[in-house]
């Protein structure tokens, strides 16, 4: 029982220590890199203008972060650094609940402190995070046997970043061949309710990013962005421009077979959120 209670103490002492570190890198890199733009978006909600009107290539819930911004510039991106310590959180959790206590330490770093978290959330504030909270609870959902739950959640995440909504044709896998479709059903649903409700208050606005997102230039978390970097490895510009071209049709026909595949091979939602996500980024 002592024991218990000491690492108790020990693991709650780690955690705030974490918890002070990513909220001091947060707060002493400022705003920078691509949340300078969400900025510009927030103000523009503020004053009751177009959020699309200047490089957003984001769903409506992007606009939601207006309401901290409100109160204070840096709040949304502390927003973005505790929703990454909640992500630590629910793995903290998940790894006890399997027994892995010895390890959870390990799990906790190894995400709080991966470059890719720890750059593109706590230096440059990037809102991926949201999706990737939204993601990972639409998961233990589907895990604890809530399938509308996880519909909902992956329908919320996707109108943050749209990329998320594909995940739900993974997530339907119930093995032996046998889909639940009440989770894209739902994801759909959410998705097109947030979407019209959008063009309610701003028009065709919201739509933009369908359009916009599909142009840009890749970002950082692309690894079209690395070839192009390194366009030798793949042939040459004018491969890597082909595949930017077609990246959307790509995407959608790699997924799709590996969804048909793994529907063949009689796979489970489980193996089917690792492979689909793999295939999605």
């Amino acid at each position: 029982m002592v024991q218990q209670i000491g690492r108790s103490v020990d693991g709650r002492w780690l955690a705030g220590a974490a918890a002070l570190v990513v909220f001091a890198i947060t707060l002493l890199t400022g705003v920078q890199h691509d949340h300078r733009e969400y900025l510009v978006n927030w103000t523009a909600v503020l004053a009751g203008g177009d959020p699309w009107a200047v490089g957003n290539a984001y769903g409506p819930l992007h606009t939601v972060f207006a309401a901290p911004f409100a109160i204070a510039r840096i709040l949304p991106k502390l927003t973005f650094s505790a929703l990454a310590l909640a992500c630590g959180a629910l793995l903290l959790r998940a790894s006890r609940a399997g027994h892995a206590y010895r390890t959870w330490g390990i799990v906790l770093a190894l995400f709080l402190f991966n470059p890719v978290v720890l750059f593109s959330t706590y230096v440059y504030g990037q809102n991926d995070i949201v999706a990737a909270f939204l993601v990972l609870l639409a998961v233990l959902a589907r895990d604890a046997d809530r399938p509308s739950v996880a519909g909902l959640l992956i329908g919320l995440a996707a109108l943050e970043k749209f990329y998320p909504i594909a995940i739900a044709g993974f997530l339907m896998l119930e093995g032996k061949r046998v889909l639940r479709l009440r989770i894209p059903l739902v994801a759909s649903a959410t998705f097109a309710a947030g979407m019209g409700l959008a063009t309610v208050v701003w028009g065709a606005a919201p739509l933009t990013p369908l359009r916009f997102a599909v142009g840009r230039d890749p970002k950082m978390l692309s690894v079209h962005r690395f070839l192009t970097c390194h366009p030798d490895l793949v042939g040459g510009d004018q491969t890597v421009q082909m595949l930017l071209d077609g990246n959307s049709l790509i995407v959608v026909v790699v997924g799709a077979l590996s969804l048909g595949g793994l529907l063949w091979l009689g796979a489970t939602w489980r193996s089917g959120a690792l492979i689909g996500c793999l295939v999605i980024f």
